[in-house]
């Protein structure tokens, strides 16, 4: 009998989990600090409707460390929110995500497109890119957030951004021309969901994707509340960091070139321009001394 009683509770928590519907006691951070936010009244109120506990978070907040008592914080919108997500606040969040907690990224929050913010969890997934369109396909269907959401459907608001995972995300949806759309992925003890649109007056398949999410990233286990930043994740997160200041070349996050590659170019670039001179001159050349010179 008493292990008949164990396996029923056990599979009404996996009902809550799955559904979100038995959160009564979900605490719920949604970020506020900043104008670039987006849908944080609709997603409250949704959530509420659920009976979650809802409560706004700025970057003072976050970064001070006054969100252990969170199950998952929602960070959503970040158009041109440039340098948001700032060190401090990237390391907390590595450090709360760590302790078992949960945290959603939508739209230009999921990094660095739009907001030249370094990514929060590149380690899960990054956006790189913006389309116009709203076309959503489930292409995992054995994952808990995609559980009882429609195969195809219109997402909210009439644009995404496109994410490329990381090695630790495992993408649950694309949309319509095969981009990555949704991707989920475990850190430490805790989860993370990236997705590329912001949940405006979520209803319908909209609201139902936005209470799985929710209620996985507040299932990954027993959550830790002290404040103090694991030595571990610190030098995790710094070492991510170190890296990128010496070698990032790429169009994205930082207003310039990381050390290393500031230096090629900087080298680079007039030696291209003395072998272009050069050339402009070859046709001048008549000795051999000449010639060997230009080539």
């Amino acid at each position: 009998m008493k292990i008949l009683f164990g396996l029923i509770i056990l599979l009404l928590a996996a009902n809550c989990s799955l559904k979100g519907e038995c959160a009564g006691e979900m605490q719920v951070g949604i970020y506020n600090g900043d104008r670039r936010v987006a849908a944080v009244e609709d997603m409250a109120a949704a959530l509420r409707a659920q009976g979650m506990a809802v409560e706004y978070v700025d970057k003072k907040i976050i970064e001070e460390g006054s969100i252990y008592k969170y199950d998952v914080l929602i960070f959503s919108g970040g158009w041109n929110a440039t340098g948001w997500a700032t060190y401090p606040l990237r390391l907390r969040l590595a450090d709360y995500v760590d302790k078992g907690h949960g945290v959603l990224l939508t739209g230009f929050r999921c990094g660095p497109i739009r907001n030249m913010a370094r990514p929060v969890f590149p380690e899960v997934g990054v956006a790189y890119n913006k389309v116009n369109t709203n076309g959503a396909m489930i292409t995992d269907k054995g994952h808990a957030i995609t559980m009882e959401v429609p195969e195809r459907f219109y997402h909210s608001f009439w644009d995404h951004q496109v994410l490329r995972p990381g090695s630790s995300g495992r993408v649950l949806m694309k949309d319509t021309g095969g981009e990555a759309l949704l991707v989920a992925g475990k850190e430490g003890s805790g989860r993370v969901v990236l997705c590329g649109f912001d949940f405006y007056k979520p209803e319908g398949a909209n609201h139902r994707l936005l209470m799985n999410c929710i209620g996985w990233l507040g299932q990954a286990g027993l959550r830790e509340h002290d404040k103090n930043i694991r030595e571990s994740v610190e030098l995790r997160v710094l070492r991510r960091e170190k890296i990128w200041d010496y070698t990032y070349a790429d169009r994205g996050f930082d207003a310039k070139h990381g050390i290393l590659a500031n230096i090629k170019y900087d080298y680079e670039t007039p030696l291209d321009i003395l072998v272009f001179k050069l050339r402009d001159y070859e046709r001048y050349a008549k000795t051999e001394s000449e010639k060997r010179l230009i080539v």
